[in-house]
C-alpha cells in the first residue's frame, strides 16, 4: 500500500484493506502512529527552513569577512536534528505498512513462552552431576540447541557472577549412560542480611531455570537442587522460569515485554 494514499485517507485505507473499521484490529496502534506522522511533518519543515535560512547566511558571512565556524556548527546542529527527525518519520511509515501488511500487532513469542514443550525420549535413567569450567562448553552447545533457553543461561555467566559479586554457584548437568547431557540447571547462591540465605536461578536477569529434553528430567534437575539447598541450610530457591514447574508453587504476578529490534537505534528509539 502506498503510504502517502493511506496517510491521506487512513480510514478508507482501514476499509479497504479490513472490510470496515469495526474489523480492524490495530487501530489504536495506527492512529498512534498516524498522529506522530502529523506530529514530525510540522518539525521536519521548520528544521528544513532553518536549514536553508542558515545556508543563505553563508555568503553575506564571507563577503563580510566574518568567522562562519558558529554558522556551521549552527548548521551541522540543524541537519543532525532534520536527520534524527527524518529517521523518526521512517520508522514510524514502516510500522505503519507493516502493520496494514501484517494486519495484527501481535509478535510471534520466542519458543521458551510458548506452553507447548518438545518432549524428548531418554532411554535410561540420567544423573545429576556439578559443573565445572571443563564442562562449560558442552553446557553452552546444550544450551545454544535448546529452543527456551535464554542468553543468560550460558556458563559464562557464572564466571561475571564470580568475579562481580563474589557469589557460589551450583550449576547442575544431568547425564545419561554414555555422558551425554541431558539437561541443565544454574543455580546462583546469595546471602543477605534482609532476605537471608537462599539460591536464585538466575539473580539480576530475569530468566533461568531448568533446561531438560523433557519436564521428567527437568523435575529431577529441581529437585536436586532442592535437596543440594536444603543440605546446605539455604532458605528457599526461587527459579526464574517462563515455563510452570510442576507442582512448585509459582507467583504470576511478573510479565516479560518483548519488543521486536529494528535496523537502527533512531527506529528503535522512535518505537519507545
Amino acid at each position: 500500500m502506498d503510504i502517502k494514499a493511506l496517510l491521506d485517507d487512513p480510514d478508507a485505507a482501514i476499509v479497504t484493506r479490513w472490510g470496515s473499521l469495526d474489523q480492524c484490529p490495530c487501530g489504536s496502534d495506527i492512529e498512534r502512529l498516524i498522529e506522530q506522522l502529523n506530529a514530525l511533518a510540522p518539525a521536519i519543515k521548520a528544521q528544513k527552513n532553518a536549514k536553508q535560512l542558515c545556508a543563505k547566511a553563508f555568503a553575506p558571512a564571507k563577503a563580510q569577512g566574518a568567522d562562519v565556524a558558529e554558522l556551521k556548527q549552527q548548521m551541522q546542529q540543524i541537519a543532525d536534528s532534520l536527520a534524527a527527525l527524518e529517521q523518526q518519520r521512517k520508522a514510524a511509515e514502516q510500522q505503519l505498512l507493516e502493520l496494514f501488511a501484517a494486519g495484527t500487532t501481535t509478535p510471534s513469542l520466542p519458543a521458551r513462552f510458548i506452553n507447548a514443550a518438545p518432549e524428548i525420549a531418554v532411554a535410561g535413567p540420567v544423573e545429576i552431576v556439578a559443573a565445572n569450567a571443563a564442562d562449560a562448553p558442552y553446557w553452552d552447545a546444550y544450551v545454544e540447541a535448546h529452543p527456551r533457553a535464554s542468553f543468560y543461561h550460558r556458563y559464562a555467566w557464572r564466571t561475571v557472577i564470580t568475579q562481580a559479586f563474589d557469589h557460589e554457584s551450583f550449576y547442575w548437568v544431568a547425564r545419561d549412560d554414555a555422558g551425554a547431557i541431558r539437561g541443565v540447571l544454574p543455580i546462583v547462591r546469595l546471602r543477605s542480611r534482609l532476605f537471608g540465605d537462599f539460591g536464585v536461578a538466575l539473580p539480576f536477569f530475569n530468566y533461568g531455570g531448568a533446561l531438560a529434553d523433557n519436564s521428567a528430567i527437568a523435575l529431577q534437575l529441581l529437585k536436586h537442587a532442592a535437596q543440594a539447598a536444603h543440605q546446605r541450610e539455604m532458605r528457599h530457591l526461587e527459579i526464574r522460569s517462563t515455563q510452570p514447574l510442576g507442582n512448585w508453587p509459582a507467583r504470576t504476578d511478573k510479565v516479560s515485554m518483548i519488543l521486536k529490534l529494528p535496523t537502527d537505534g533512531a527506529q528503535l528509539e522512535a518505537q519507545i
